[in-house]
């Protein structure tokens, strides 16, 4: 690959996806014993290493995630939200943009689901639209210890132009990424390309004593990793 292909053309920055968030109701009313609500601006304008010829130009990331965590069912278990927002600033090319997040050490009982999932997104030419529909009655307990149901519900509506987003989950842990779909800019084409992040993670697992839940961190553009941590407290 000669020195001249491998420039990306930075002045036309493809916006690979258009969307709005719609609906957040993940806050559940004041009087709710054991919620907490945390920002962590997990990587901030982060370096990501890119893979072989695209090395000088490593991916910059920005991923923000909300955290909604709350006691349920009889205060037993604890269950946490999380909101992924933020972008990816990377040039083209055959690289998959892999997010990865571990429940680590957070006790037994663990449940796992991501929103978008594989195959969720409606295919329309090179456009692919995805819908993050999240409803979910939660026992809660207000500050009286008198116990009722909240409906937690999040939308979320986007449209990927030429990307296909990936959601796997297994265990204790989530993958969720994005590449370019099949009918998407071919190799040799290098240009600037921004990416929205989207996605809502919800992790289960009984109640810790130290209300303190520590999640691994891990972002991937077909290089080296760059893994982070952060704790939730509830």
């Amino acid at each position: 690959m000669s020195s001249e292909t491998n420039v990306p053309d930075t002045s036309q920055t493809d916006i690979s996806d258009v969307g709005i968030r719609v609906t957040n109701q993940l806050t559940p009313p004041s009087k709710t014993d054991g919620f907490n609500s945390q920002t962590f601006p997990s990587y901030s304008n982060d370096s990501i290493p890119m893979p072989g010829d695209w090395a000088q130009y490593p991916a910059v990331l920005d991923w923000t995630i909300q955290v909604y965590a709350y006691k349920i069912d009889s205060q037993s278990k604890a269950c946490i939200i999380m909101v992924h927002s933020g972008s990816i600033q990377s040039i083209i090319a055959e690289v998959r943009l892999t997010h990865t997040i571990t429940s680590a050490d957070n006790g037994s009982g663990a449940f796992v689901n991501h929103l978008p999932r594989t195959n969720d997104g409606q295919q329309d030419g090179q456009n692919y639209r995805y819908t993050i529909d999240f409803n979910e009655t939660l026992n809660l307990q207000d500050k009286n210890t008198n116990p009722f149901e909240y409906n937690a519900v999040f939308q979320d509506q986007y449209t990927r132009s030429g990307f296909i987003q990936n959601g796997d989950y297994s265990g204790s842990e989530v993958v969720f990424s994005l590449r370019k779909a099949p009918l998407g800019r071919e190799p040799g084409e290098p240009r600037a390309y921004s990416h929205q992040i989207h996605g809502l993670t919800e992790f289960k697992c009984d109640l810790k004593s130290s209300n303190q839940y520590k999640f691994n961190l891990s972002f991937d553009a077909g290089s080296t990793p760059v893994t982070k941590s952060i704790t939730v407290s509830l």
